[in-house]
């Protein structure tokens, strides 16, 4: 398979499925096939504001590896990200 975005990727997934058809595993239609990946809950999540700092780090390296593969300049660098995520996780441990 080529490059492509994650949208397109799903697009291509969901068409085989359909395309291979129910009897073989696929589905047999767009809204079954969209319905049955999607995972969608009704569960709504809000932020908890005391933890607002701890949001804004995790949110800085989430973007780390975005922008390390994700974008077209890709100038993001990797050898903080999963120290940083490791010192986050020890820091609320000990809290």
């Amino acid at each position: 398979m080529g490059g492509g975005d994650c949208a397109e990727i799903a697009s291509k997934i969901m068409t085989g499925t359909l395309v291979i058809g129910k009897a073989a595993g696929g589905f047999g239609c767009v809204a079954e096939a969209q319905k049955t990946m999607s995972g969608a809950r009704d569960t709504i999540y809000s932020p908890d504001r005391k933890n607002q700092k701890v949001y804004a780090e995790l949110y800085t390296l989430h973007r780390t590896p975005r922008d390390a593969f994700g974008t077209r300049e890709r100038k993001g660098k990797l050898g903080h990200a999963m120290k940083g995520l490791i010192a986050l996780r020890s820091r609320r441990r000990r809290s």
